[in-house]
């Protein structure tokens, strides 16, 4: 987790040095406290969970008089009901050189074909949305966001193999395969990678 906390941040820090960031979705406020620890003003969003830290909003109504920097939504837009809301929400959060950074797995995942119905990341009914890579650029130019920067995330591919293969043979024959020739492929297209991280611009 700090690993990955840090990676999120060195993304960030492309963008800006230091600000006001919003973690839209944030489960229990774990990244959102990693941020305040590097010196940032940070507020994560999460209606769903009992979650009891400081800097928590269970109401988006709550910040209408707030603006931010930098926006996160990692991987959480694939739960929110009302999705267009949602993002429309948050490009009126956002100053006007803000960023919108996101993930989301990607259904053209180069793995999914290993799994079939079995691949972990379908997740349902928990995930009510699958994206691709173009159907994630239309849905956020219509919320009028310009993707500016897109990366793949080469661990999820490692963690939907291991939890997609769910006996002995698969653990042992053929996940080695899977993990070499899934992160081959994503190397050589990102677009088949299992998640996809996204840096977007107001229009």
């Amino acid at each position: 987790q700090i690993l990955n906390n840090k990676s999120k941040l060195k993304i960030i820090k492309k963008y800006f040095k230091k600000g006001k960031t919003l973690d839209f979705g944030g489960g229990d406020g774990q990244f959102s406290h990693f941020m305040i620890k590097n010196n940032w003003e940070a507020i994560y969003y999460e209606p769903h969970l009992e979650v009891k830290k400081g800097n928590h909003i269970d109401d988006i109504d709550c910040l209408k008089d707030k603006s931010f920097d930098v926006v996160t939504m990692f991987h959480s837009i694939e739960h929110i009901h009302d999705v267009n809301k949602s993002v429309d929400e948050v490009y009126n959060l956002l100053n006007k050189n803000g960023v919108l950074i996101l993930s989301f797995p990607n259904y053209n995942a180069y793995e999914r074909k290993f799994f079939n119905k079995g691949w972990i990341a379908y997740d349902a009914p928990r995930h009510l949305y699958h994206f691709t890579i173009n159907s994630m650029t239309r849905f956020l130019e219509d919320r009028k966001f310009k993707i500016i920067e897109t990366k793949p995330i080469y661990l999820d591919a490692i963690y939907n193999i291991i939890m997609s293969s769910n006996n002995f043979y698969e653990k042992v024959f053929k996940m080695p395969f899977q993990i070499f020739f899934t992160l081959l492929n994503i190397f050589i297209d990102k677009n088949k990678s299992s998640s996809l991280l996204l840096v977007c611009q107001k229009k």
